[in-house]
């Protein structure tokens, strides 16, 4: 079973589902709010052993049959307001480390498995991504202007206009791109071995990389949710059919 955390409008989500469904992998889909609001769970950590179940129309999903859980909420999620302003903050943190805990707890692959910076919406973890994804790659990083910042974070930015500007996907260990992004896929491909092991460190399997070109290679942003929209379907599909060989690889692999 797939478990897959999203938007049904997403198109990412939507190709995602269709290639499961190609390759056999049953698929269960929680939007934001169902998986906040509406989806109770058990979770017990003993030792290295860990146990617990989801509960979704009162069926009872086991969280050793999780073959994979891909993570992509648009973060919109907020508290009823039948709570006061002060209830509803508590709600809100208690039920994302909650989510947090049981999600970091799987030995399934999770695409992506975020950082307490990501669940906490808090830009200086975007930034750290991109520092230490620039130092794996051997890259200096290119200044971010404050309207780059406002788009990064937190909501999902589509591939940059530029033309100085040129954006690689990494879905499953697999570098996805468009034809004139080949100077950097060759890049990426003399460093796939220290690129791996920053995806192992981080937990993040599914990205847009942005890099800039106006001064030698320098890399701009990391996008760990980007936004699919406008790319072209043959991109959109290679981005799935990555992330689910992905899963079916195995079990998370060890940092």
């Amino acid at each position: 079973m797939l478990l897959i955390c999203g938007s049904t409008d997403d198109r990412l989500v939507q190709e995602l589902m269709s290639e499961a469904r190609r390759v056999g992998l049953p698929t269960e889909l929680l939007t934001e709010t169902m998986l906040f609001a509406s989806c109770p769970f058990a979770l017990r950590r003993q030792g290295n052993s860990v146990h617990g179940f989801l509960q979704r129309d009162g069926q009872r999903l086991d969280l050793d049959a999780l073959r994979g859980v891909f993570l992509r909420l648009p973060r919109n999620w907020w508290p009823s307001a039948d709570f006061d302003l002060s209830d509803r903050f508590f709600v809100y943190h208690e039920t994302l480390a909650s989510w947090f805990a049981l999600l970091d707890s799987l030995r399934c692959p999770v695409i992506n498995r975020f950082g307490l910076g990501w669940w906490l919406q808090d830009i200086t973890y975007s930034l750290g991504l991109r520092t230490s994804l620039a130092r794996a790659l051997c890259l200096q990083i290119s200044a971010l202007e404050e309207p780059d910042l406002q788009a990064g974070w937190p909501r999902r930015s589509p591939r940059a206009p530029e033309v100085d500007v040129v954006s690689v996907y990494r879905s499953g260990g697999v570098t996805v791109s468009v034809a004139e992004a080949q100077d950097v896929v060759r890049h990426l491909a003399a460093s796939e071995q220290a690129l791996s092991q920053w995806e192992r460190e981080s937990g993040i399997t599914l990205s847009r990389m942005d890099f800039d070109r106006r001064s030698g290679l320098r890399l701009k942003w990391v996008d760990v949710s980007p936004k699919v929209d406008t790319e072209p379907q043959d991109l959109v599909h290679g981005i799935a059919t990555a992330a689910i060989r992905g899963v079916l690889a195995g079990r998370r692999a060890a940092a």
